[in-house]
C-alpha cells in the first residue's frame, strides 16, 4: 500500500477482480499444538533482534453462518504463538478477549477457547496449559473481558493460544491487525463473505502484503427462522450466495515506533478494517446500512445527542444574550463567542456526542468539546447568526475518510459561522483560543459541516496555513568586557497558544525564569516582558534583555544565534516508514546586528549558506555580512508544505541536519595587538 489507507469496495473487487493478486510467500504451516524443542533454537529473530516478544505467526479467519435467530452470525477463529524474549516482554502473557454483551439485546459469545505455554527443560518439551478457572470474565460497561495469563513464563518461553467467537453483529467486523506494539514474523488474515454482503474496506499502512489471494465458491447457508408464537413452529431456510475467500498476509512485520511529527501512529498501522454498506437477500431490495452524508446529516441532526436540541428555541440563553447587540457586525459574533467561552469550563472529554443537554450545560457552567460547541452553535443562531456544528478528527485520533460518513472516525465538534460571505471555526471550549483560531490538533484533514441541505466536506489541512515567527537581537558591547543582548520573539499562531498557557499554568515569573535557566550558563534578565497575554486575538511576544561577559579572554567565541536555536536533529532515525507531518508550514526569520566590542575583530566568521528543500519545498538562509564594527545576520527556515512522504525523509533529514550544523557556527573574536 502506498498510502495511508485505501477504501473500496469487497463486492465489486471480487467480482470483477479488479485487483492484483500477490503470493510472494505462501506463509508458516499454522497448526496449533504444533510446538518442537528446535522451535526454541533462535535466540534472535530478523525482524527485530532485540525485541522483548515476537509473534511467530498469528492468523485470524472470520467468515458467516446461519444461526437459530432467523438470520447470520459472524464467527472469528484465531490462533497466535509467541516467543518471549525477555523478563520485560512478560506482559504479552496476559491476553484479553473482548465481547460485546450489552444488558438488552443479542450478546457475543466465546465459543471455545484454548492456552498453553510451552518451556524445554533438559531436552524435553514441556507443556503448561491455562487452566479454566484461572480463565476470569470481568464486565466493563457492555463487554465482557475474558482474560487469562500463562503459568510458567520465562525467557525463551513460547506461548500458544487459539480462540473462537461468535457475533450476531455484523454491521462492523473487527478489524485485523498486521501490525502492533510487537514484531511480528507472520501475520494473516482470512475472511469468507457472501457476496450477498457488500462491505467498504479499508487498507492502511505503508506496507504491501507478502500474501494476498482470494477464490470463489458456492455456499448454502442454513437458517433456523424461530416461530413467533406458540402456534408458529420454527422453520429453517437455506440462503444460495457466492462466497469470496480473501487472504492477505504479512512477513517480518516490524513495530511501528512513535517519531517526532506524526498524527496518530493508527493513521500508518498495517490493518485492514470492514463496514458493512448494503445487504442484497434473494428477492428482496437492497437494504443500504452505510448512509450518504446527507442522509447521516438528517439523522445527526435529529440525534438527541447531537443536533437534535439546535432544533429548539432555546430561550433559556436570552436573558444572558440580551446585553449582546443584534446589529449587522461581525462584534456580535464575536460577543456571542466570548459569552460562551468565558461562561463555560470544559472537561477536556473529545467526543462528537453531548453528555448532557445544552442547558445543563449552561447551568452548570461546564460541559464537554461537544456539550459547549454545539450550546456555541445554538447561542449563534439565537441571536440569528448562521451557524453549524463541525465535526472532525483530532491529529491524535485515527483521521476520517472524506467521502464515507463513518463516525468512530470523529472525535470533535467546533462550530462554524457564515457571515457576510466569510466563514469562521470557533472553538469555545479552549479559553486561550482567540476569534476563529483552533489548535494545532485540530487541522487534520476532512471534517464536515453538519447541515442538512448542505453538509459540506471542509479539509482543516495543515498545508493551509503557515505558522511565521520573527527574532530581533540586538547587541551592543558595554566597555570592552561586556554585552548587552537585548531579544525580541513574535510568536505565531500556534506557539502563542503554547507559551500562552505555560505562562498562564505557571506564572509570568516562573516562566521567565525558566527561560533564563534554559542558558548555558544561566543568565539573569535586566529586563523581561511578556506581550499580550491574555489578549488571545493577538500573537504573544516576549521582550528581555540580558548581559553576558566577555572577560580578557584574548579569543572569545561567540555563537550568534542566541535564542530557539535547532540544536538537534529531531529526524534521528535511519529510515521512516509513515509521512513526516508538521502541524503547519513554517516561516521562522532570526535578525541579527551586532557591534564588536572594542579592541576586539573579527578572526573567523560563518559564511552565508543558503540551501534549497528539493525544488520549492522548503528553504534555509544564512546571510552574515560585516561593516566596519557592525554584524549583521539574517537567518530563515521556512517549510512551504507540511507533509512530506517516507521517500522525502532522508532529504528533509539531512536538510535539518544542514541547519542543526550551521546554526552552531561561532563568530570568533579576538583582541586587537597592540
Amino acid at each position: 500500500m502506498t498510502k495511508y489507507f485505501v477504501l473500496l469496495s469487497m463486492s465489486i473487487l471480487f467480482v470483477t477482480h479488479s485487483f492484483a493478486q500477490s503470493n510472494k510467500v505462501a506463509g508458516p504451516e499454522i497448526t496449533y499444538g504444533n510446538v518442537k524443542v528446535e522451535d526454541f533454537k533462535p535466540t534472535a529473530y530478523e525482524v527485530d533482534s532485540s525485541a522483548e516478544a515476537v509473534y511467530l505467526f498469528d492468523r485470524g479467519n472470520t467468515y458467516f453462518q446461519g444461526n437459530n435467530q432467523g438470520f447470520f452470525s459472524l464467527v472469528t477463529e484465531r490462533i497466535a504463538r509467541i516467543r518471549i524474549m525477555k523478563k520485560s516482554g512478560y506482559d504479552i502473557a496476559t491476553v484479553i478477549v473482548p465481547l460485546y454483551v450489552p444488558k438488552s439485546g443479542d450478546k457475543e459469545k466465546l465459543i471455545s477457547l484454548q492456552a498453553v505455554s510451552y518451556n524445554v527443560n533438559n531436552g524435553q518439551l514441556e507443556k503448561s496449559a491455562v487452566e479454566k478457572d484461572k480463565i476470569y470474565h470481568e464486565q466493563s460497561g457492555n463487554f465482557e473481558n475474558v482474560k487469562f495469563t500463562f503459568p510458567n513464563i520465562k525467557e525463551g518461553s513460547i506461548i500458544e493460544y487459539k480462540y473462537k467467537t461468535e457475533s450476531p453483529y455484523f454491521s462492523s467486523i473487527d478489524p485485523w491487525y498486521f501490525q502492533g506494539g510487537y514484531p511480528r514474523v507472520w501475520s494473516e488474515f482470512e475472511i469468507e463473505l457472501p457476496t450477498i454482503f457488500d462491505y467498504r474496506m479499508s487498507l492502511d499502512g505503508y506496507r504491501n502484503f507478502d500474501l494476498d489471494t482470494f477464490k470463489q465458491k458456492e455456499n448454502n447457508y442454513s437458517i433456523l427462522v424461530p416461530g413467533n408464537q406458540s402456534y408458529e413452529s420454527s422453520h429453517s431456510i437455506n440462503v444460495h450466495s457466492k462466497t469470496v475467500v480473501r487472504k492477505w498476509g504479512m512477513q517480518n512485520v516490524k513495530v511501528l515506533k512513535n517519531e517526532p511529527y506524526i498524527s496518530s501512529l493508527e493513521n500508518y498501522t498495517s490493518k485492514i478494517s470492514f463496514q458493512l454498506s448494503s445487504l442484497k437477500l434473494p428477492d428482496q431490495p437492497i437494504k443500504n446500512y452505510m448512509h450518504s452524508w446527507q442522509e447521516e446529516a438528517v439523522d445527526l441532526n435529529k440525534d438527541e445527542d447531537f443536533g437534535h436540541q439546535l432544533q429548539s428555541t432555546n430561550r433559556f440563553l436570552d436573558d444572558d444574550l440580551k446585553d449582546i447587540p443584534t446589529n449587522d457586525s461581525i462584534e456580535t459574533v464575536k460577543a456571542v463567542f466570548r459569552l460562551v467561552q468565558n461562561s463555560l469550563n470544559s472537561t477536556d472529554k473529545r467526543s462528537i456526542w453531548l453528555t448532557q443537554p445544552i442547558k445543563e450545560t449552561w447551568k452548570l457552567k461546564k460541559g464537554s468539546v461537544a456539550d459547549i460547541n454545539i450550546l456555541l452553535t445554538a447561542a449563534m443562531r439565537r441571536k440569528g447568526i448562521s451557524a453549524d456544528p463541525v465535526i472532525l478528527g483530532t491529529r491524535d485520533h485515527i483521521r476520517p475518510f472524506d467521502i464515507y460518513p463513518i463516525m468512530n472516525r470523529f472525535n470533535y465538534v467546533l462550530c462554524r459561522v457564515n457571515y457576510n460571505g466569510k466563514k469562521y471555526f470557533l472553538d469555545a471550549s479552549d479559553k486561550h483560543l482567540g476569534f476563529n483560531q483552533l489548535n494545532s490538533y485540530c487541522y487534520n484533514g476532512p471534517s464536515r459541516t453538519i447541515n442538512e441541505q448542505l453538509p459540506e466536506l471542509v479539509y482543516l489541512s495543515p498545508d493551509s496555513i503557515t505558522e511565521k515567527k520573527s527574532i530581533f537581537v540586538n547587541i551592543d558591547p558595554i566597555g570592552n568586557d561586556s554585552l548587552d543582548i537585548g531579544v525580541s520573539v513574535n510568536y505565531g499562531n500556534f506557539e502563542s497558544q503554547y507559551q500562552r498557557d505555560k505562562v498562564l499554568s505557571v506564572g509570568e515569573k516562573k516562566y521567565l525564569e525558566t527561560i533564563e535557566n534554559g542558558y548555558t550558563p544561566s543568565v539573569h534578565f535586566s529586563e523581561a516582558t511578556v506581550d499580550s497575554i491574555k489578549n488571545y486575538d493577538m500573537p504573544l511576544s516576549l521582550n528581555f534583555k540580558y548581559k553576558q561577559t566577555i572577560g580578557d579572554e584574548d579569543i572569545y567565541y561567540f555563537n550568534p544565534i542566541v535564542f530557539d536555536r535547532e540544536k538537534d536533529n529531531p529526524f534521528k532515525t535511519a529510515e521512516r516508514s509513515y509521512p513526516v507531518e508538521f502541524t503547519a508550514k513554517m516561516n521562522q526569520v532570526y535578525y541579527l546586528n551586532m557591534t564588536i566590542p572594542e579592541g576586539y575583530e573579527i578572526d573567523e566568521m560563518p559564511k552565508s549558506a543558503r540551501v534549497k528543500l528539493f525544488e520549492n519545498e522548503g528553504m534555509f538562509e544564512y546571510l552574515i555580512s560585516t561593516q566596519g564594527k557592525a554584524i549583521q545576520l539574517k537567518c530563515t527556515l521556512r517549510l512551504d508544505k507540511a507533509t512530506f512522504s517516507p521517500e522525502d525523509y532522508n532529504t528533509l533529514r539531512d536538510f535539518y541536519g544542514f541547519v542543526v550544523k550551521k546554526e552552531s557556527e561561532p563568530i570568533v573574536l579576538k583582541k586587537k595587538k597592540n
